[in-house]
């Protein structure tokens, strides 16, 4: 109740200390959230920060360079691969990406030679199965492309990166049959 006669506080003047420094962190809690969820915009933004954030972790730059591959930016995406095989040298998700990468670059027997690493590593992950499919067929040899995408295949039949590959080595095997 406000007595008769008794001036009210204007602009603040009153409003405590604790107040104001809540009002202040929430304004910059508010702001830093807005900041941070540009971070999740898409996969590209968010595995670049987590790289970023955490250069000495394989995964970030293993995800990051898969994203840039599918982006096309393929040497930046290999310099990432590299990366990760550094930290992990026996990561066979790592080197099969690599392995890719280096192929498409015309990087032909690293590539083989380190996805026969990651082959040797998990011969039974239908990812690496598929991936190493598709080193074959980068390097124009459908014959071994087919056999590995195959056997991805009956691991894992929902592949749609694995069942346009083999449609692919399947019609190149045809054309070089006729």
């Amino acid at each position: 109740r406000v007595l008769a006669g008794a001036a009210r506080p204007r602009g603040g003047e009153g409003t405590p200390a604790w107040a104001r420094a809540l009002t202040l962190w929430f304004v910059a809690s508010a702001g830093s959230t807005l900041w941070r969820t540009q971070d999740w915009k898409d996969d590209y933004r968010l595995y670049l920060r987590m790289v970023e954030t955490s250069p000495q972790v394989a995964l970030p730059h293993v995800n990051l360079g898969l994203t840039q591959i599918q982006r096309g930016q393929v040497a930046s995406a290999r310099e990432h691969l590299q990366r990760a095989v550094e930290i992990l040298p026996k990561n066979p998700r790592a080197l099969v990406s690599l392995a890719l990468a280096q192929t498409v670059l015309g990087e032909r027997e690293e590539g083989l030679r380190n996805a026969l690493r990651a082959y040797a590593y998990a011969p039974k992950n239908p990812n690496v199965l598929s991936t190493v499919g598709a080193v074959y067929l980068y390097r124009g040899e459908p014959t071994p492309a087919v056999v590995h995408l195959e056997d991805s295949l009956k691991l894992n039949p929902n592949q749609v990166n694995a069942v346009l590959n083999l449609a692919l080595a399947l019609a190149k095997l045809g054309r070089q049959e006729e």
